[in-house]
């Protein structure tokens, strides 16, 4: 009965929808691709109210045994909104936003019931995403590999993140779609992001660490054996160096998250068996890292990500203390840093590498706050005696 309520509600704003299209023809114009966008959220907004969380669970029904009305309702409107996937449809951000805010509540409704669906999603989101890149496609995505782990809506309270040490994807199919989809959007942003400037495709790059980031979170054995880890770090390394306050936000925590996963989780199977993985990034590339944070922290990156930055160091410190010191000394001791045109004056800059190599280490939060005084003396933002008060 709810399936077929659910259909009837959401069947005229598909109709409409369809309307529009054709009426649009080959080359909407901007007010055709209002209406429809307008009438794809309204076809969203109804399957919110499709919840029903028993039939979402797999005691419920979301083994496939049953229909959830969710589903009922993104199949019965597939063939419609299948056309909006392709050309010229698909070029055009406003329609990919609402289409990907349909597929997103069918997720979040619909939960582990949503799998006889999802290799059509993941094929559709992936072709969209590949030809141009739309950050709302890797929005989705990151809500499907939430629903789909055990530690994520689809297993517990929706939106509380469960820890990294029991979250990963239980059905070997699903987790085989997720890898494979993470590998091609992985590629197809680091091709998108290494031909132009980052900030030119800042939403493309904060979507894309903000997905790398979930699979962290609710499904870390998949990223960290996946050939996609070191490319994505890579971008996020070079996303330190921009302006875009998204993007960098977001590089930030993929990198903290991946270099510290926190206690619990870094000691499970899952990283400890990964580590390897993030252990040669670091081998090849950790100079790189330090590097483009401690330039974001003291010139480049928006004030309010200062710390952040800060944080970022720190677990870095932690978990690599002896090769990361080695390379905060070698950064900062540049007359050069942070920048040509403004450098750091000789005695801050000493007294700072003093303070984070000081035996026995400042607590965690002192260090942090060490070096956002740091990054404010840098920016001219503050004087040495913020430093000199580190050193009592």
């Amino acid at each position: 009965a709810a399936a077929e309520a659910g259909k009837k509600l959401a069947a005229p704003l598909v109709a409409r929808a369809a309307q529009h299209a054709a009426a649009a023809g080959g080359n909407p114009g901007d007010a055709a691709v209002t209406l429809l966008a307008a009438e794809l959220r309204l076809v969203a907004s109804a399957i919110r109210f499709l919840e029903f969380p028993a039939l979402a669970s797999p005691e419920g029904g979301g083994d496939g045994g049953g229909e959830h009305p969710a589903m009922a309702v993104l199949s019965a409107a597939w063939p419609t909104l299948s056309q909006f996937n392709a050309a010229p449809w698909r070029a055009l951000p406003q329609v990919v936003e609402a289409l990907c805010e349909v597929y997103t509540r069918a997720l979040l409704c619909a939960k582990h019931a949503a799998a006889p669906l999802l290799p059509h999603l993941l094929e559709a989101l992936r072709d969209i995403f590949a030809q141009h890149h739309h950050p709302a496609c890797a929005d989705c995505l990151a809500t499907a590999v939430e629903v789909f782990s055990t530690g994520g809506a689809g297993g517990g309270a929706l939106g509380v993140m469960a820890p990294a040490t029991v979250s990963h994807v239980a059905d070997p199919a699903v987790a085989e779609a997720l890898s494979n989809m993470l590998l091609s959007i992985s590629q197809s942003a680091h091709a998108c992001l290494s031909a132009a400037p980052i900030a030119d495709r800042a939403e493309t790059a904060r979507g894309t660490f903000e997905l790398a980031q979930r699979f962290a979170l609710f499904a870390p054995a998949l990223l960290l054996a996946s050939p996609a880890l070191h490319p994505l770090m890579q971008i996020a390394v070079a996303a330190l160096g921009t302006m875009e306050r998204d993007a960098v936000r977001a590089a930030v925590a993929l990198l903290s998250i991946i270099v510290a996963p926190g206690e619990k989780a870094a000691a499970s199977t899952t990283w400890q068996q990964g580590r390897a993985a993030v252990e040669a990034f670091m081998s090849s590339s950790g100079e790189g890292l330090v590097r483009a944070a401690l330039a974001a922290g003291a010139d480049t990156c928006p004030r309010h990500l200062v710390r952040p930055v800060a944080q970022l160091l720190h677990a870095l410190q932690g978990a690599y203390p002896q090769p990361v010191n080695t390379w905060i000394v070698a950064v900062v001791s540049s007359p050069q840093f942070p920048s040509v045109a403004e450098p750091a004056g000789e005695t801050e800059r000493r007294m700072f590498c003093e303070l984070a190599l000081r035996q026995p280490p400042l607590p965690a939060a002192r260090w942090s706050a060490m070096v956002v005084d740091f990054f404010l003396i840098c920016r001219k933002e503050a004087t040495a005696d913020s430093l000199i008060a580190h050193q009592m």
